[in-house]
């Protein structure tokens, strides 16, 4: 299946601003995505924002599925799943 997956706003500097398609196995979870994003970014991410020992983002940055924040990483993805990496901004 074909899942395509996209940084944005400054995250962007890390990834690319291109989106990427990603083919992965039919029942693949957003926990396979972070092993994806470990082999082909981890290099690249900060440590501050990439916690190599659980393959997961430390910090604010938000994980979105077709738009819906998505914390649960055994979720089932699916065929044409569009997967969005946030960073998260607070401040006043």
């Amino acid at each position: 299946m074909l899942i395509n997956f996209e940084a944005v706003g400054s995250l962007r500097e890390h990834f690319g601003s291109e989106v990427v398609s990603v083919e992965m196995n039919n029942e693949e979870k957003i926990a396979d995505i972070l092993i994806i994003i470990k082999e082909k970014w981890g290099e690249v991410i900060p440590a501050f924002m990439w916690d190599t020992t659980k393959n997961d983002f430390r910090g604010p940055i938000i994980i979105l599925v077709n738009g819906t924040v998505q914390m649960n990483r055994a979720f089932v993805l699916h065929q044409g799943d569009f997967i969005q990496l946030r960073k998260v901004m607070v401040g006043g």
